[in-house]
């Protein structure tokens, strides 16, 4: 990579709160280890030449993060959380801004998640509004947070899912219609997460391995939209399934739509199964390993640069 282009895993998680950090918690949940601590991403980073991770931060976990960032000086940035519940309301967005004027933080994050998700957690999906957040995201109820968004000047990084895949692009298009400057993240891009217990694969691909992206995906690549990647993360699964295909068929199709300045890449890491130094070098030379149509440049904006032009690094 050339040293003039700081290399980003754009998806990091850290958890593993430490004493100092549990009063200043406003629910700590000591079960909850989404992520390793500080001191062990950093190993892992400088064993590769990874200058920057970027913290996927949940709202309780705020101040723990805005502590590791100033004290790790530069190598973490962060993308922030609040309760959803509060949008688009005057305390929610206070809390947006609190996000990056006071912690710091490069980002936010939203994910409001399916009604079905809620419930299922014990919550009353109607304490989100309506309409529904996670399906009308784009109606005018929401524009006071894409407004201050893009007045703050950072991403809204928005997680796909399979039960947003097939309207996220239009919607998001809708929301840039309104506000074209607004910059946004596709978290696990077009391609999401596989669901257990069946691992099916990818609903962008079909039997026979033709990738058919949603509506609107080709045009978002013309907007202020950028798409992350996770090579590699499934193969570090018991189950074997690639989201990406058996050729990694998705990862070129995205590559030809989006282009190399469009893309990022991120590991996930604490979604595999054991958490050592030979798995995340896995996913870290996945693409070069595997993705012989990809230059030297190419790489190095999709394995950092991209990143730091979204998120200002």
């Amino acid at each position: 990579m050339c040293s003039a282009i700081k290399v980003v895993d754009s998806h990091s998680h850290i958890s593993q709160v430490e004493i100092q950090d549990i009063q200043n918690l406003s629910d700590y949940n000591k079960q909850l280890k989404y992520g390793m601590g500080d001191k062990d991403n950093l190993y892992l980073m400088d064993q590769l030449g990874i200058d920057i991770q970027v913290l996927h931060c949940s709202g309780h976990l705020g101040k723990y993060h805005k502590r590791v960032l100033k004290e790790n000086n530069g190598r973490f940035a962060a993308i922030g959380k609040i309760d959803h519940r509060l949008l688009p309301h005057e305390e929610g967005l206070q809390a947006l801004k609190a996000q990056i004027d006071e912690f710091g933080f490069h980002g936010i994050y939203y994910d409001p998640w399916h009604p079905d998700v809620r419930k299922s957690q014990g919550f009353d999906p109607s304490e989100w509004g309506s309409p529904d957040p996670f399906f009308h995201f784009d109606d005018k109820r929401y524009d006071p947070q894409w407004k201050l968004i893009e007045e703050l000047n950072v991403p809204v990084a928005m997680t796909v899912y399979s039960d947003n895949l097939e309207f996220i692009c239009i919607k998001v298009l809708n929301v840039l219609d309104k506000f074209p400057n607004l910059v946004v993240v596709l978290m696990h891009g077009l391609a999401p997460p596989l669901t257990p217990p069946n691992f099916t694969s990818s609903p962008i691909l079909d039997f026979q391995g033709n990738v058919t992206l949603p509506k609107g995906a080709a045009e978002l690549a013309t907007r202020n939209v950028y798409h992350e990647i996770l090579p590699g993360l499934d193969g570090l699964r018991s189950h074997k399934i690639n989201r990406y295909g058996q050729n990694d068929q998705v990862i070129k199709v995205f590559f030809d739509t989006f282009g190399p300045d469009k893309i990022m890449w991120g590991s996930e890491f604490t979604a595999v199964e054991l958490p050592t130094l030979k798995q995340y070098k896995y996913q870290f030379d996945y693409i070069k390993d595997r993705c012989d149509y990809m230059t030297k440049s190419d790489l190095e904006m999709i394995m950092g640069g991209t990143a730091c032009k979204a998120y200002n690094l």
